[in-house]
């Protein structure tokens, strides 16, 4: 049974999901102030050596400046994705 605590959609869409029974899915994703989505899906949890993936695969196609907010998650804060920090700025 799918669960969905929130969801975003535009006034007058309907959003449907398929039911049944299947592995956990787990959704990495940055959207922007225009309300652009990349997102990745994931059957194994999300750990910071999946971040850094993500957000390498995300900044290939950056053509600016870029600036990523996210929370105090410990995959967020752990020494691999600090120590990845320094590459990250070097390609904006």
């Amino acid at each position: 049974m799918p669960y969905i605590p929130y969801c975003w959609q535009q006034k007058g869409e309907q959003i449907l999901l398929k039911s049944g029974q299947s592995k956990r899915i787990n959704v990495l994703g940055i959207i922007n102030s225009k309300n652009d989505l990349f997102a990745e899906l994931f059957e194994e949890s999300i750990d910071s050596r999946l971040l850094i993936k993500s957000l390498d695969k995300f900044s290939k196609g950056l053509k600016k400046k870029t600036v990523i907010v996210m929370d105090q998650s410990p995959i967020h804060t752990s020494d691999a994705v600090i120590n990845r920090l320094e590459k990250w700025q070097e390609k904006n």
